[in-house]
């Protein structure tokens, strides 16, 4: 069973000047021209089955019954951007945007169905990882159109760092990224809201390794403490325990959680602290915040009669976050595992 359209009413309908910013200067993307093949043969995974999928999965479930929508009731929308595909050097077609609506019409119409998209290749591997969002940022074939998420992008960036394509420590290179994936239709605040969510696990300083609140609990977990809680750590201690990763903030909030515990399972709860945003000249001065407000939340625990609870919250120290090696230990990062408030090594 085939799908019925039509390439030359799409090319009047959605010209490629328009769905790929042809203009007289160069863009990062050339197009070669807009054909018909078979989906089944375009190129959508690595050699180990990763997918090159460059949105997050999430956003692409949602959008799912949207693909099914329009293809049943209205056909082929040829006002809508068109699927992309890039001509790479080894002569495959790679697909790069589209997504959804290849695996829609390949489950619909089976590994036989014959569809149009645009051919491209890109001035550069950077621009290619650019494109590859910058194609999300406007409508898809549904009438429908649903944006980049914030981890879209985050996505990008991370991919184009990741390959050596940019300088991720120059915000204005970052900044410059995120303009461009969107198109241009992000506004400063919302770039700068991007761009502290990639500075989240992606430190501007050199020698320090950035954390967020995924990243920390996975560390504390190696070193074999509690998170998010209670949990039981059979291999190392039959104990029960009880213990949460911070990256500090509000921690008054927290009482009640951590009075609940005490109470429950009638065990210490461990706090296990890191720095959000560590910068490598300043880390002493944000774990000396850190361990202030801390204090602080357990001395008005003291004040109010709840000296018993403040006692039963042990700091257990922070998770390691310079990375710059130490001559002094053959080569090693500075601090490993759990450090105290001054980088000494606790726990590795």
């Amino acid at each position: 069973m085939q799908l019925l359209f039509d390439i030359k009413r799409s090319l009047a309908a959605c010209p490629p000047k328009k769905q790929h910013n042809i203009t007289s200067k160069p863009n990062g993307v050339i197009w070669l021209e807009r054909q018909a093949g078979k989906l089944k043969a375009l190129t959508r995974t690595n050699e180990k089955g990763i997918s090159f999928q460059p949105r997050e999965k999430k956003t692409e479930e949602n959008r799912a019954e949207g693909e099914t929508i329009s293809f049943s009731q209205d056909g082929v929308i040829y006002e809508k951007e068109v699927i992309v595909v890039e001509l790479r050097e080894d002569g495959k077609l790679e697909l790069i945007s589209g997504y959804n609506r290849v695996e829609y019409l390949l489950e619909t119409y089976g590994d036989d169905i014959y569809y149009f998209y645009d051919v491209v290749q890109f001035e550069s591997p950077f621009m290619k990882t650019m494109w590859k969002r910058r194609y999300n940022s406007g409508q898809d074939h549904r009438a429908q159109g649903v944006p980049n998420t914030q981890g879209d992008y985050v996505k990008g960036l991370i991919e184009a760092k990741n390959r050596n394509q940019f300088d991720a420590k120059d915000d204005d290179e970052v900044k410059f990224a995120i303009d461009f994936m969107a198109n241009g239709k992000k506004s400063a605040a919302q770039i700068e809201a991007i761009l502290s969510k990639f500075r989240e696990t992606n430190s501007k300083e050199i020698g320090i390794r950035a954390l967020n609140s995924d990243m920390a609990n996975s560390d504390a977990r190696l070193l074999k403490l509690p998170v998010k809680g209670y949990q039981k750590n059979i291999k190392n201690n039959p104990n029960l325990e009880t213990g949460f990763v911070r990256g500090g903030g509000d921690f008054n909030s927290k009482m009640i959680t951590w009075i609940n515990l005490i109470d429950h399972y009638n065990q210490p709860v461990q706090i296990t602290g890191f720095v959000l945003f560590a910068e490598h000249d300043n880390i002493l001065k944000q774990r000396t915040k850190w361990l202030k407000d801390f204090n602080a939340c357990l001395e008005w625990m003291e004040d109010k009669g709840l000296g018993y609870y403040a006692k039963q919250i042990h700091f257990k120290g922070f998770l390691a976050q310079i990375t710059t090696e130490d001559s002094s230990q053959g080569g090693k990062a500075k601090e490993r595992g759990l450090v105290d408030v001054d980088g000494n090594i606790i726990k590795e």
